[in-house]
Formats: C-alpha cells, sequence, structure tokens
C-alpha cells in the first residue's frame, strides 16, 4: 500500500534443547519446539502480508552460538507472495535444522547448567 511505513520486526527463537526437554518433561500438553516454529512461521508471514515493505529478521538462540536464520545470503524474496512465504518459511527450517545438526555434535561439552546465549541475541537485533 502506497504511503504506508514499513516497520521491522526481529524474532529472537530459543533453540536451546535443554528448554524444550524440560519444557515438555514437565507438561506433556506444552508447545513442542516444531509447534512452536511453525507458529513463528504463520506469525513473521502474517507480518509481512500486513505490509510488502516490511522487513524482518530472524534470530535462534542455541547455548552454543546466535545464529540468523533469516534472511540468509541465499534467501531470494523475488516472484509471487506464495513464492515469498515459502521461501520466508524455509529459509527459517532450513537454518534451524543447521544450526541443530551441526552443534548436536558438540552437544556433550554442554553441561545441565548451559542456557541460552539470549543475551547475545538481543545484542545481534
Amino acid at each position: 500500500m502506497a504511503g504506508e511505513e514499513s516497520s521491522q520486526l526481529i524474532v529472537i527463537l530459543d533453540a536451546s534443547p535443554e528448554h524444550w526437554v524440560k519444557l515438555n518433561e514437565t507438561d506433556e500438553q506444552s508447545l513442542t519446539f516444531t509447534r512452536c516454529v511453525e507458529n513463528v512461521c504463520v506469525f513473521v508471514n502474517a507480518f509481512i502480508m500486513v505490509n510488502d515493505q516490511n522487513r524482518l529478521a530472524v534470530i535462534a538462540s542455541h547455548p552454543l552460538q546466535n545464529q540468523f536464520v533469516y534472511p540468509t545470503p541465499s534467501t531470494s524474496i523475488d516472484g509471487a507472495r506464495c513464492e515469498l512465504f515459502a521461501a520466508v518459511d524455509k529459509a527459517i527450517i532450513d537454518g534451524l535444522k543447521e544450526l541443530i545438526k551441526r552443534l548436536t555434535v558438540q552437544d556433550n561439552l554442554l553441561t545441565e547448567s548451559c542456557s541460552s546465549l539470549m543475551a547475545g541475541s538481543l545484542e545481534k537485533a
């Protein structure tokens, strides 16, 4: 829409495996990580739908590393809206999978007292 100001949304997603395991151990009805990611994708797509000029960033916060999962250098935003929404979803999901897969090997280094690097994610934002 012409004349509307664009907005920027930065989503920080806690990708700490320990957090999600503890959450699901205490409450079987609690939100799973997969369901949370699906909900985040719906939310960010709605944000983009409001105004084509809106800008979005998604940061995954993990105990070993913080990483931008959207946008990425390989994310293309050309094309129709449906293609844009699919590209955003794919970039977020692929980025999270890659981060978790890469850092799972290092999980043996984690202790129970490890928490996500949320402060570092806020600094990146």
